[in-house]
């Protein structure tokens, strides 16, 4: 419901083919899965007594929001980047956000550590020019997120 896919293709459709921001998603969005799932072990790893609402990470249903929170926040990155702007963060995402992980008892410090392990995932798979478009947007999104402003 929450992730932008439509969009992101619509917006990839503006660019030539062969620009380095369509080459990048082109190259990340079948990742995304792999990405969720490895940021995913590492905060079970880094939080292993991390509870919601719904439970811990032993409950199905934990585990698949946080893949889902994941590949969402991957496809803002990949909108912003797309439109060139942090409107799609600052103005849906993260509005959403202060809303929804409050009401299920998530932690905004459990999130600042989860955007940062996911802008690290992203970065680790990255070539440097490939970190050069995503950098000044994956920085965004920490500091939008971050605990301390």
């Amino acid at each position: 419901v929450c992730i932008p896919w439509r969009e992101v293709c619509e917006l990839a459709k503006r660019y030539d083919r062969a620009s380095l921001e369509v080459l990048l998603i082109e190259e990340l969005l079948p990742e995304s899965d792999a990405i969720a799932q490895s940021v995913c072990e590492k905060a079970q790893q880094q939080f292993p007594q991390f509870r919601s609402r719904r439970g811990g990470w032993n409950n199905e249903q934990v585990s698949a929001s946080m893949m889902r929170d994941l590949t969402m926040f991957q496809a803002y990155l990949w909108l912003c980047i797309l439109q060139q702007d942090l409107s799609p963060i600052s103005v849906r995402l993260l509005p959403l956000c202060l809303m929804v992980f409050p009401s299920v008892n998530v932690s905004w410090e459990f999130i600042d550590q989860i955007i940062r392990l996911l802008v690290e995932e992203v970065r680790s798979r990255l070539t440097l020019k490939q970190w050069s478009i995503v950098q000044p947007y994956a920085i965004a999104l920490i500091d939008m997120f971050a605990v301390e402003q």
